[in-house]
């Protein structure tokens, strides 16, 4: 199995997801939510010339759900056992057997933590409480992303013996039981329909399909966290060779949050025109601080300190280098 058929292979879940997905052809922005301190790690390198700025993906397993990936693997079993005898109804099939076996038999809790995927998280709210109170931390910012101006060049390390596997756009969240399972239903389908003429290869094929399940999972929430309205980009380290993997490990680096160790990795984005950051807007989370941090974030961003040339809006906003600048509207008391 060649990685141009890898990708492929990935290209048409994707494909299939976002037509299930209406809002995310009608939405172009992203609002990533961030404490202070990342905002400003993110947006470290805006007077370079280049152009570019930093996302971390967290490891899926150590996201702020504790059922994280329990909830679609849960419905991918659902989905396989409804085509259970399609699965065992041949003898000599002892690969698509031991496919479905390996699935129906795993822990979904042990695997998310074995596949190693990882996600950068978005919100398609750009002032919603619920996120404020989880990001804040004395003070918020929801960076504004319009991904359709967005290069995802992975790692800052990646070379081509080390590469990243990724969707490239943005998913929104799925979190209706139905729909996952119309989705999950359909693949299994395709993928009995494909093996059932595939004479060669066959075990590849299926490493595929497996791969590409339980990443496309990656993308189902339980629906409690429907509030949230998240949209996921998906990055998986990956290898050419058994040796490659200690080289990709170095990839992965670890952070500290709320008494959790977290694996992430460095996902560098740049414009695609080149011409500035892939950012429309920066909204500062309720907090008693917030004057002087629109204050601080103007400074920051502006390339020659003509402060004096800012304009503030009747909505209290300001521009500053092509990014505008926004209170959150949600009332605060000291």
């Amino acid at each position: 199995m060649d990685w141009v058929t890898y990708g492929r292979g990935f290209d048409a879940v994707f494909k299939q997801i976002t037509d299930v997905n209406k809002q995310h052809k009608k939405n172009n922005s992203f609002f990533h939510y961030t404490s202070l301190e990342n905002c400003i790690n993110i947006l470290k390198k805006i007077n370079d010339e280049n152009s570019i700025c930093e996302l971390w993906a967290s490891n899926l397993a150590f996201l702020n759900d504790s059922m994280e990936y329990n909830d679609g693997y849960s419905i991918l079993k659902d989905s396989l056992k409804k085509r259970e005898d399609d699965f065992r109804k041949s003898a000599d099939e002892k690969e698509l057997i031991q496919f479905y076996e390996r699935i129906i038999n795993n822990d979904s809790k042990d695997l998310v933590f074995k596949k190693n995927i990882y996600a950068i998280c978005f919100c398609r709210d750009e002032d919603l409480l619920s996120q404020w109170k989880y990001y804040s931390n004395g003070g918020g910012i929801a960076i504004e992303f319009d991904l359709n101006k967005c290069a995802f060049l992975g790692n800052s390390v990646v070379n081509k013996d080390k590469t990243m596997e990724c969707t490239n756009m943005s998913i929104d969240v799925v979190y209706e039981d139905k729909i996952k399972s119309s989705i999950l239903d359909r693949r299994i389908n395709d993928l009995l329909n494909v093996f059932s003429k595939n004479k060669d290869h066959k075990r590849e094929y299926l490493k595929l399909e497996e791969d590409i399940l339980l990443t496309f999972i990656g993308y189902f929430k339980d629906g409690n966290f429907k509030e949230e309205k998240e949209s996921r980009m998906l990055f998986l380290p990956l290898f050419k060779t058994m040796e490659d993997k200690r080289d990709v490990k170095d990839l992965i680096k670890y952070r500290v949050r709320n008494g959790k160790i977290i694996p992430f990795l460095k996902i560098i984005v740049k414009n695609q025109d080149e011409q500035y950051l892939p950012i429309k807007s920066l909204r500062i989370g309720p907090c008693k601080n917030q004057q002087l941090i629109f204050q601080a974030l103007s400074h920051f961003i502006s390339k020659d300190l003509e402060l004096e040339n800012i304009q503030i809006e009747k909505d209290g906003s300001c521009v500053v280098n092509g990014i505008k600048i926004i209170k959150s509207k949600i009332p605060f008391r000291e």
